[in-house]
């Protein structure tokens, strides 16, 4: 990803603990869902946010529960990334 998307990641993580009061658990696990998000783009060859499209987030997913991550943080992480 390049550094714009990087930084895209780092203001929306002080927008939902500042705006929206996220818990700060809450924004760990949104941070650990955004940066699996961000591997899985280098692995996929997605460069920026704008080339990442529902096929892109549907094998995420798909991998997601492939490496046993259980249903419920799976839905987390697609909700990160909505």
């Amino acid at each position: 990803m390049t550094p714009a998307a990087l930084e895209w990641v780092a203001r929306f993580r002080r927008y939902m603990t500042s705006e929206r009061r996220l818990s700060a658990h809450t924004d760990r696990s949104y941070s650990r869902d955004l940066t699996a998000l961000v591997r899985f783009c280098d692995r996929s060859g997605v460069a920026d946010w704008d080339r990442l499209d529902t096929q892109h987030v549907r094998l995420f997913a798909a991998q997601s529960h492939a490496s046993g991550l259980a249903p419920r943080s799976i839905q987390r992480r697609l909700s990160a990334v909505r």
